[in-house]
């Protein structure tokens, strides 16, 4: 997963390749006085075909549904 270094004082946004580089760099930025913060970087589904967009928002509802059935039965224990 990508991840996202915000610096809004200084309108910095850098996209980086994991979290250590990410904090790397936002540390060397809070080093300087500005404060700095990794964040992941959302997947952008703009490219998919309708098809492969209605596919994927239905394995991520079953997914869902599938951990809510789970943290149910674990709470009836």
């Amino acid at each position: 997963m990508k991840f996202l270094l915000l610096v809004l004082t200084l309108n910095l946004q850098i996209l980086y390749p994991d979290l250590d580089t990410c904090e790397t760099a936002a540390a060397e930025i809070e080093s300087a006085g500005h404060e700095a913060i990794c964040i992941p970087k959302g997947e952008d589904y703009r490219h998919l075909k309708d098809e492969d967009n209605i596919e994927m928002i239905f394995s991520k509802f079953e997914g869902l549904i599938k951990t809510i059935k789970r943290i149910e039965k674990e709470m009836d224990k």
